[in-house]
């Protein structure tokens, strides 16, 4: 609700994307100026704009409208919103007769009647030409419904129906993927989980280093980003995902050089930092080899936890620096416990800092650092810190 007083009168208006609607006559209108002179307001209402439409038919020919969409989304693929080859079922091959029907239903557009037609356990004991011809209506189920109809929610769903199918399916993984990613899901932990799927399945895709890169970004890992992002760019065979990829790179690029830009540094520190990391080099040995992720942290293995010790978290931090302020602000908002150490007043701080960057294969070039279990934050990167608390919660 918004109020404008004009000529000693109180209008109410409910604000919707930049148009007003007058709460006494709801009539639509958009708001064009405001020009302040003197003691006079002057508002120039434009004329009413009607929200864009879009009509599409199905294969079945029946007409659907839904409002045009808005870009809500800041990096969202637009190469999934390509459409799929119509779908066509064997009949011969498939064997229950509730495929069938679920083809039909599929064409008509009636997906409250096609997620009820089979439950779960029945679609999972049937014969393998079955559950594959089901896992396929799923997935044209749910893209019609991410990309014509715009319910994420509701293609969410499909997509977990033809995963209980086909695990491995790597457009379900995509889409899912995607749906995680959109701001009515925002789940993007389930996103990233879905995405390390998909190039452990095949790691040259195009589509899938994509889609990588995207999470990765997305959680704020900028350095994992352009490195997903760098190798979808350079593919000469698909160029739309390639021109995606490469737009995306340059926000990673600029993401991090900004998180790098935040890191604070004087000589006397820089002296005491090479000294304590040659020293650290000596004791810990050869840096292992960053982790499959190519994020510089150590990589875990299933079932373990961010750190075996119990999560704890250290900001390595400086009397002087802006920056760590901003960190042990952003730590005490976000109520976990944390230690603090100076690594100008404390030596054996910064020689633990620096072993513990050694052994992870990370390049520390001043503070804050911040320690989350066996990982570090090089800079103040508050998207990524609260993601990686959020975690070991």
């Amino acid at each position: 609700m918004t109020r404008i007083t004009a000529g000693g009168r109180v209008f109410e208006l409910l604000t919707l994307d930049g148009i007003f609607v007058s709460d006494r006559s709801m009539k639509k209108t958009q708001m064009v100026g405001i020009v302040l002179a003197g003691a006079c307001l002057v508002i120039a209402v434009g004329c009413p704009k009607r929200t864009e439409h879009k009509k599409f038919s199905d294969e079945s020919g029946s007409s659907l409208t839904t409002p045009a969409p808005r870009n809500t989304e800041k990096t969202e693929s637009k190469s999934e919103s390509l459409e799929l080859a119509p779908l066509k079922i064997d009949r011969q091959l498939v064997k229950n007769s509730k495929v069938p029907q679920a083809k039909e239903l599929l064409d008509k557009s009636k997906f409250e009647d096609l997620v009820m037609l089979i439950e779960p356990d029945e679609a999972s004991g049937m014969a393998p030409a079955d559950r594959e011809a089901l896992t396929d209506i799923y997935y044209h189920a749910a893209h019609r419904l991410r990309h014509r109809l715009h319910n994420v929610s509701f293609s969410s769903m499909f997509c977990e129906r033809g995963l209980l199918l086909s695990s491995k399916h790597a457009g379900l993984l995509r889409l899912q993927a995607d749906n995680y990613l959109h701001p009515d899901m925002k789940l993007v932990g389930g996103a990233e989980e879905l995405a390390n799927q998909l190039v452990e399945i095949d790691a040259r895709d195009v589509e899938n280093q994509y889609l990588r890169g995207r999470v990765a970004f997305e959680q704020a890992e900028y350095d994992v980003a352009i490195k997903w992002l760098e190798r979808a760019a350079k593919d000469p065979g698909q160029s739309k995902i390639s021109e995606e990829a490469y737009q995306l790179l340059g926000m990673a690029k600029a993401k991090r050089d900004e998180i790098r830009s935040a890191l604070s540094m004087t000589r006397e520190l820089e002296i005491m930092m090479k000294r304590a990391k040659s020293l650290a080099h000596n004791q810990v040995g050869p840096t292992p080899t960053p982790g499959a992720d190519g994020s510089g942290q150590m990589a875990m293995q299933p079932g373990e936890t961010a750190d075996p010790a119990g999560g704890k978290i250290v900001l390595y931090m400086t009397q002087w620096c802006k920056y760590c302020r901003k960190t042990r602000e952003l730590l005490k908002s976000l109520n976990v416990k944390f230690e603090e150490r100076d690594i100008e007043k404390d030596q054996q701080a910064l020689m633990g800092m620096m072993e513990t960057a050694e052994r992870l294969g990370v390049e520390v070039t001043g503070v804050p650092v911040l320690q989350i279990g066996n990982q570090l934050v090089v800079g103040y990167n508050p998207t990524l810190i609260e993601n990686m608390i959020n975690k070991i919660r």
